[in-house]
């Protein structure tokens, strides 16, 4: 399993990599701004990147949900009712656990056994599903022993 973390405005880069890919994350804050691109991204998911790449599975997460904000729940709320199977219903609150996760570079799911560390599990197995390692799929190929092999 390969991960790439493109940036948020669709480029050349960004397409060639989507259209090699099996999943699609696009993980979005729950507010006016990080919501406005969600619309675009999935219209150009239907229109031109599912005609050339019909099997590219598309997930919106909600990420860093500041616990004591209506409006981010509110916004989180509509997202999850107005793009069911789109947005995954496990949200992803603004934690500083995370932080400190990443920086010890071990998952959230481990370094932090609290209600949400179970939330993480699930999405990352959600995100998960359906892949295969490469590695047990990739024919074994000899290396050469020197460059002139190469050629």
């Amino acid at each position: 399993c390969v991960v790439l973390d493109c940036p948020p405005a669709p480029g050349v880069r960004q397409i060639a990599a989507i259209l090699n890919a099996d999943v699609q994350v696009v993980p979005v804050t729950p507010d006016r701004f990080g919501t406005q691109g969600v619309a675009s991204t999935i219209k150009l998911h239907a229109e031109q990147i599912l005609p050339r790449n019909p099997n590219l599975r598309l997930h919106v997460v909600v990420n860093k949900l500041k616990a004591n904000s209506a409006t981010n729940k509110a916004i989180a709320q509509a997202l999850q009712e107005k793009l069911p199977g789109v947005v995954c219903p496990e949200i992803l609150y603004d934690r500083e656990d995370v932080k400190r996760a990443l920086n010890q570079g071990m998952p959230y799911w481990e370094l932090c056994k609290d209600g949400q560390s179970d939330v993480w599990y699930a999405l990352y197995n959600r995100l998960a599903e359906g892949l295969t390692d490469a590695e047990d799929d990739a024919e074994e190929v000899e290396e050469p022993e020197n460059v002139e092999e190469l050629l």
